[in-house]
Order: C-alpha cells, then sequence, then structure tokens
C-alpha cells in the first residue's frame, strides 16, 4: 500500500483546517483543475494555504452545513442497502493529497454524501450523472484511499439517490500533477497567474479613503430613500382622487397596461436560445458596486 495515513481529526474543526493547510482536500481540487462552479480561485486557494486570510465564497456554508446534518442519515442508508460499514475519515497521501471522507471500507470504497438540488438529483437518477466536480472530488478520495470503487450519494432531503462511481486512471493522473504542482507554488512562495475569475486588491491609500467616504455617502442616501419611501408610501394613501395638489406637490393616479408574458405566445414556443441570440442587441460593459455590510450602533 501506498504512505497513506489516518488522521485523527473532528471534520470542521481548527484542527481540521490547520491539517487542510499542509495539502490539498478533494473538494480543493476541482479549483485547480478550473472546474469548481464555485468563486474561489486558485489563486484564493493558494493564499489560504499560505496562511493568509482570503475571502472565501460564502454562498457554500449553507449547502455545506446542510450536507453534513444529511451525512449521517446518507450512510445510514447506505450500510442497509450494501451491508457495508462505512466510518467518516480523514486520510492523507504522500503527505500532499488529503481527503475527508464521509464513508470509508478500508481497502474497498468510500462514501461521498452530497445535499444537491432537484435538477443534480433527478439527471444522477436517470441517467446515473454526477456533477463534473463531483467526479473529480470522488476520483481524487478514491486514489487516497487507494480503493478502485466509490459510492455518491445525493440527496435533496427527501429522496437519496446512489450512483456508484469507477475510478478513472487518466483524470487521477491529472489530480495527482494538479496537487503537486500547486504545494510546490506554496512552499516556494509563488502565487498562481491572476485570471479574470480572481480579485485585485487595490490598497493605494487615496483609493481605500474614496471608498470608505463612498461607503458612509452610500449608507446616508439608503437612510435617506427609506425616509422618502416612507413619506411617499403615507401621502400616496390619502391621495384617493385621480389628481391631487398637496402643498404644491402634485399626485397623480395612472393606469399602464400590463407587460407582455412572451412566455406564454403559442407563436414563441419552441424557440432555441441560439435563433433568439440573432435579435439579441449587443452586449453592455458595466462595473457593479458592492458596498461592506455597516455595523449597527446599539445603543440599549
Amino acid at each position: 500500500m501506498s504512505n497513506i495515513k489516518v488522521v485523527e481529526l473532528k471534520q470542521g474543526s481548527p484542527e481540521w483546517h490547520t491539517w487542510r493547510r499542509k495539502g490539498v482536500g478533494a473538494s480543493e481540487t476541482p479549483i485547480l483543475l478550473e472546474k469548481s462552479p464555485y468563486s474561489t480561485t486558485k489563486r484564493d486557494l493558494f493564499f489560504d494555504k499560505s496562511g493568509l486570510d482570503v475571502e472565501m465564497e460564502e454562498q457554500d456554508n449553507f449547502i455545506f452545513r446542510v450536507g453534513h446534518e444529511q451525512e449521517e442519515i446518507i450512510r445510514a442508508a447506505m450500510e442497509r442497502e450494501t451491508g457495508i460499514k462505512f466510518e467518516p475519515v480523514c486520510l492523507e497521501r504522500n503527505g500532499v493529497h488529503l481527503a475527508s471522507l464521509d464513508g470509508y471500507d478500508p481497502g474497498k470504497t468510500v462514501l461521498e454524501a452530497k445535499y444537491v438540488g432537484k435538477k443534480v438529483l433527478a439527471l444522477a437518477k436517470k441517467t446515473q450523472e454526477i456533477p463534473e466536480h463531483h467526479l473529480i472530488q470522488i476520483n481524487k478520495q478514491m486514489f487516497v484511499a487507494d480503493v478502485k470503487e466509490a459510492y455518491w450519494c445525493g440527496t435533496d432531503g427527501k429522496e437519496i439517490v446512489a450512483v456508484k462511481i469507477h475510478i478513472n486512471e487518466s483524470l487521477v493522473n491529472d489530480i495527482v500533477m494538479a496537487d503537486i504542482d500547486f504545494m510546490s507554488m506554496v512552499k516556494s512562495g509563488t502565487p498562481p497567474p491572476i485570471t479574470e475569475k480572481d480579485t485585485v486588491f487595490i490598497t493605494d491609500e487615496d483609493a481605500v479613503s474614496m471608498a470608505k467616504e463612498l461607503a458612509m455617502l452610500k449608507g446616508n442616501i439608503d437612510s435617506l430613500q427609506a425616509h422618502y419611501k416612507d413619506l411617499e408610501s403615507r401621502l400616496k394613501e390619502v391621495s384617493e382622487h385621480p389628481k391631487v395638489n398637496i402643498g404644491g406637490l402634485k399626485i397623480l393616479t395612472i393606469e399602464r397596461s400590463g407587460s407582455v408574458d412572451y412566455a406564454k405566445v403559442p407563436e414563441l414556443k419552441g424557440l432555441t436560445k441560439d435563433y433568439l441570440d440573432k435579435f439579441r442587441k449587443k452586449s453592455t460593459t458595466y462595473k457593479k458596486l458592492t458596498f461592506p455590510k455597516q455595523e449597527v450602533e446599539n445603543d440599549g
């Protein structure tokens, strides 16, 4: 057997997070192969492994939390179905390749539990196909555990669908090389090149000062807009007549035709996106500002 080590850690604990920084976890490998559907980039992962603070994607938290809650249910269901005793465990291979397994039958198979949407679950049930980033993750787990097959078990909280996965040696080779190359970058302190998906942090003092001032002004504007909407709503309530003048403020009641629900137009049914794109106006580029959350003062 290759250099495989069982690591006695509770998944999700501070010690587990520290351990994950010494190598590449199975769920992180899709990022290295540029197959992850999430916003975390290879460069983000580099800074995280280097011990620096980075913004990791928040939208995953709910899915991961619920997924962990479903793991015991899935393990119990698969144990009844297969007769296999699955145990959660953390493994590392050759000090670089890491895997936190939801279920492990030493030398035979692994189990990966996923909380997924209805479309993913329906596709897995109908075709036995699973998302590409899940397939990469499971192949990494099989390599780390030194087994040739695994079970992907997806659930939407109501139904469980199991798919048996066999190892893809070509994919595993790509995974191993990606892990090794990436950790070489981490050890040498050489970050991956910046891509369009990466966030560039501007630290120029003037720019930072302007950004903070803009955020403060935005907060003031939001407060004024809320007050404006409140007054507007109250004045509209007292304006029952179609034409009203309140201290010089004119309020007119105007009837507007409803918009067309094109999805219900029979003549438009069956038209493909490629066909409709022929009539699409030229795309435009704009910059969207997202302000940091304002801390609310509590005088109580």
